[in-house]
């Protein structure tokens, strides 16, 4: 099982490859908005223990390495 933290600093790498950056943030609406994406982000990933992301009903491959880095690769994927 992936660790809630792991899982997190995951899901900011994988925002961020999106173009989703918390700090584009300025009100109240934008930051909900960013919380529902975190939400529903970290939803699909933690069914396929911090692997499988989906974001606009797409899905990603997202691995990380030892040095820090990640990898986030389409892929197919059926649920």
């Amino acid at each position: 099982m992936i660790s809630k933290e792991l899982l997190r600093e995951k899901i900011i790498a994988f925002l961020e490859y999106m173009g989703v950056y918390i700090d584009n943030l300025e009100d109240n609406e934008k930051l909900e908005e960013f919380a529902n994406i975190i939400k529903n982000t970290e939803d699909s990933a933690e069914k396929t223990n911090g692997l499988v992301y989906k974001y606009n009903n797409e899905y990603f491959l997202v691995i990380n390495f030892l040095d820090g880095d990640y990898l986030v690769a389409p892929i197919e994927y059926t649920p």
